[in-house]
């Protein structure tokens, strides 16, 4: 589509009276549109360490089923899916606030990747009731919350984590 049929559209939805209707992302950049989404995560996989470490650039509420389904549908899609093999997920919750009824919504989306995890290290959770239901969610998965009061604390569970593993330990939470 020229440049010049674009001016005046802030996103790919303004787009469809021009014949664009409800494009992927992935069609999208196929036809040289930029994609306007607002990311609610950022991140990098650091390979020499195998950790996908995961962060909220802007203050993120997860009040209900719908809000938690966006959010992790974007953790999945944009980071975990993306990762090769299985690794360590390092997360600076900072910036995530989870309601008490998105408590069980949670507990169910963080299930969808587990298998890909070799263990959760989670730093910076806000005193709310964040931590609670980041606690009751591996509670249902029989496996550790992980949480540290900041990102060297958990860095060093993480390296603890990967002496355990030559030993036979586990390394989930």
């Amino acid at each position: 589509m020229p440049q010049a049929a674009c001016r005046g559209y802030r996103s790919i939805k303004d787009l469809s009276g021009l014949g664009a209707g409800s494009l992927s992302r992935k069609q999208a950049n196929a036809r040289g549109m930029a994609d306007t989404t607002v990311k609610q995560v950022e991140g990098r996989f650091e390979a020499t360490e195998n950790v996908l470490h995961l962060w909220f650039p802007r203050v993120v509420r997860l009040t209900d089923a719908e809000s938690v389904k966006a959010f992790f549908d974007e953790v999945v899609t944009d980071w975990i899916d993306p990762t090769p093999g299985r690794f360590y997920l390092l997360v600076n919750y900072q910036n995530l606030h989870i309601a008490a009824q998105a408590a069980d919504d949670y507990a169910q989306s963080i299930r969808r990747f587990q298998h890909r995890l070799l263990g959760t290290f989670r730093y910076g959770v806000p005193a709310d009731f964040t931590g609670v239901a980041v606690s009751l969610g591996n509670m249902r998965l029989k496996a550790r919350a992980n949480l540290f009061d900041d990102e060297a604390a958990a860095r060093a569970a993480i390296a603890h984590s990967k002496q355990g593993e030559g030993k036979g330990g586990s390394g989930r939470g």
